[in-house]
């Protein structure tokens, strides 16, 4: 009896521990994980307009600024001029133009390879597709680079 007790005890054993294995792999999974980023599917018939180049951000301009609640050609303005890429989310409802969330955070460290999502409260205009090699970036301005 105290055998068959022995290996029901060294059985639950096995089973906790496959779960603390399964535990701590799910865990690291969740604190790797990188959401896809998200597809825009826009009208397209608008004529495109280009953009800016990218630049290295200059002296003094060494953290993202904060863009939420600005206009949006003011927010991407400034973007452009910290030689920060960026892509526009837009977001329906009253079409005011206004930034509502960015991401990352203001505050952030500038570095060549920032890119910025705005999520910003417009309708998206019918834009025809980019050139080849070409990204839309701005559905709401129908801008691409």
């Amino acid at each position: 009896m105290t055998a068959e007790v022995s290996q029901v005890k060294r059985v639950f054993a096995w089973i906790g521990v496959l779960a603390v294995a399964v535990a701590v792999g799910f865990g690291l999974g969740a604190l790797t994980y990188e959401p896809p980023a998200p597809e825009m599917d826009v009208p397209q018939t608008a004529e495109p307009q280009p953009v800016a180049t990218r630049t290295m951000p200059q002296a003094g301009d060494d953290v993202l600024p904060d863009l939420v609640g600005m206009q949006r050609a003011a927010a991407s303005g400034r973007l452009d001029e910290l030689g920060v890429l960026y892509l526009i989310d837009p977001v329906k409802g009253r079409d005011d133009d206004r930034v509502l969330t960015q991401n990352p955070a203001p505050g952030t460290s500038l570095r060549p390879s920032t890119n910025v999502l705005l999520q910003v409260r417009c309708d998206p205009k019918p834009c025809p597709p980019p050139p080849e090699g070409k990204q839309m970036y701005d559905p709401c301005s129908c801008s691409w680079r």
